[in-house]
């Protein structure tokens, strides 16, 4: 990741792929409340960060002779950018009455914590989209 922020993370990626990923912030399926997830420039996959805590006592990981302090545990997994996009696809279909939106318009986002465009540039993200709705090409 490109930013100093250090964590343990479980994940069936190498440490290599976790270098590349760049945090980006997305619109939680189930709240809206802007969450953040993971990317690699490969635009293919989208991460979804899990953090789990312990019940009660205060822990830390010592990793290679170095401390992390914050012991929780995170858990680093693909998730459908489909499951993301539900919602998105909802809330355009309630507020106009029109058949047919262009797709820039629908994931064009007026909050800018949220870069729901970038589902466009997932490669086969448009394609995919005709599991959810009807599509009409142009």
């Amino acid at each position: 990741m490109t930013n100093n922020t250090k964590f343990v993370a479980l994940t069936h990626s190498n440490h290599h792929d976790l270098e590349s990923l760049t945090p980006i912030q997305l619109p939680c399926p189930q709240t809206g409340r802007s969450s953040l997830y993971l990317h690699g420039d490969d635009h293919q996959h989208i991460y979804e960060i899990q953090r789990v805590t312990g019940v009660g006592r205060k822990t830390s990981w010592l990793i290679d002779d170095i401390l992390y302090k914050d012991g929780t545990m995170r858990h680093i997994t693909h998730v459908d950018p489909l499951f993301i996009a539900l919602p998105i696809l909802e809330n355009a279909r309630k507020q106009t009455d029109d058949k047919f939106r262009l797709l820039d318009d629908i994931f064009s986002s007026n909050n800018d914590e949220n870069k729901t465009s970038y589902l466009l540039q997932l490669n086969g993200f448009q394609q995919q989209l005709a599991h959810l709705c009807d599509i009409k090409g142009g």
